[in-house]
């Protein structure tokens, strides 16, 4: 009897370990979303990460709050509620008015740099706009609605020139190591869109259509350009985002602006074969097609400004967060050159724009980086692709600028020197 209790006694196995590690405690992961319900019920959260996102000051910052959010004391009357918010809204009609009926310089000079200092759009330039704003522009897919302004030119920042607003400090270039990989993705697209827009701006006032060569620009086009645009949202997209925080709401500003950029694209490529008969048919309906491209153009680079510019607000802290510049050195750049597609593209238009945003030793430093096998197929492969089919399309983009003699500046400024 006694080995029997015993035998009975024994004591149990422990069940397996069924905790789902959550990356959004607020909704399960993608992997968990297919199993049955009965294995389901037996899933758990980590509390530690429920108790982290609580103790953390800032976790609502991560969601929007509702439009329609109103706050309202519970115990109070609705009458007394009435009355306050009709207080409310004569005190704010009282003030417009007095605002609209005083002279702008009795204004205190504290109030309006407050007010014009509260948005962070204005310290980036007229293009940079709100992430709400630029939603309601994008509603739609009416692309009319989208700005389409010229293209700002570069900004000389000590030795160096860049077009970023954001990774720049003062006269110089941010050249923390995260910064430097984000310019060297985003630099060659800036100065792409900077090249064609004042490509075309040269063109309009050409008096014969044949001189310009339109299905030559739109290979270039669709080949080079789109191709750079759409893998170095791929990569970002593909291999950075999974290893770093950004913010729900960051996150879908950049999906949205990028969902419409490339039906933008689609937009623009659609328009070569309406420039074709034109510029045979005649000058007056040359110049209604290529002033409706030059339109289409500067409303990409208005979407492309911004979306480049919020990723590298929200990617530079997010990266610096969850890497050491050698761990991120060793295992996550090595994805990212594998992720890099096509190479012969990418990769020499990243080393070759580096030289004009960061110098020689930024340019050495990336080619350092590649293998022995990378560095060989650079030099005998991708770079002559390069400059044989990308190069030679820039430098006859970015030729004879209208003015640069006037205004004192040598080739270098608009990057065509190293293209």
């Amino acid at each position: 009897m006694v080995a029997n209790s015993e035998r009975v006694k024994k004591p149990r196995r422990l069940p397996g370990d069924e905790t789902v590690f959550y990356s959004n405690i607020w909704s399960p992961p993608e992997s968990t979303r297919d199993v049955r319900v009965s294995k389901k019920t037996t899933q758990l959260v980590d509390i530690s990460q429920v108790a982290h996102v609580l103790t953390t000051i800032d976790y609502k910052s991560g969601y929007e709050v509702p439009s329609d959010t109103a706050f309202f004391n519970i115990w109070a009357s609705i009458e007394s509620i009435q009355n306050t918010k009709n207080a409310a809204m004569m005190s704010k009609t009282q003030q417009s008015a007095s605002n609209m009926s005083t002279p702008i310089s009795e204004h205190s000079s504290e109030e309006c740099s407050s007010v014009a200092t509260s948005s962070s759009q204005l310290s980036l330039g007229p293009l940079r706009m709100d992430a709400s704003a630029l939603r309601r522009e994008l509603s739609g897919d009416d692309f009319t609605m989208v700005m389409s302004a010229p293209v700002s030119a570069p900004q000389r920042k000590g030795e160096n020139v860049v077009f970023s607003t954001v990774l720049t400090h003062k006269d110089e270039v941010d050249m923390s190591w995260n910064s430097q990989f984000l310019l060297g993705l985003h630099e060659p697209v800036r100065h792409a869109l900077f090249v064609i827009d004042r490509f075309l701006e040269r063109s309009r006032s050409l008096k014969s259509p044949m001189n310009w060569n339109v299905g030559a620009f739109f290979i270039w086009f669709k080949m080079h350009f789109v191709e750079f645009v759409r893998n170095q949202h791929d990569v970002k997209t593909k291999v950075l985002l999974p290893h770093v925080v950004i913010k729900f709401v960051e996150k879908r500003d950049i999906v949205a602006l990028y969902q419409a950029i490339f039906t933008l694209v689609d937009v623009i490529v659609e328009q070569e074969d309406g420039l074709l008969l034109s510029a045979v048919s005649s000058a007056d309906s040359w110049q209604a097609r290529l002033g409706l491209l030059q339109d289409d153009i500067r409303r990409l680079n208005h979407l492309l400004f911004n979306v480049l510019a919020l990723e590298e607000e929200a990617f530079k802290p997010a990266i610096e967060l969850a890497f050491s510049e050698k761990a991120f050195q060793r295992y996550v750049m090595p994805r990212i050159f594998r992720a890099t597609k096509p190479k012969r593209v990418m990769v020499p238009w990243i080393v070759e724009r580096s030289r004009v945003w960061g110098g020689t030793k930024v340019a050495k430093a990336y080619k350092d980086d590649l293998s022995f096998t990378a560095r060989f197929l650079y030099d005998h492969v991708w770079h002559p692709y390069f400059e044989a089919n990308i190069a030679s399309a820039m430098k006859h983009l970015g030729n004879e600028v209208e003015g640069m003699a006037a205004n004192g500046l040598d080739e270098s400024w608009f990057g065509c020197s190293v293209m």
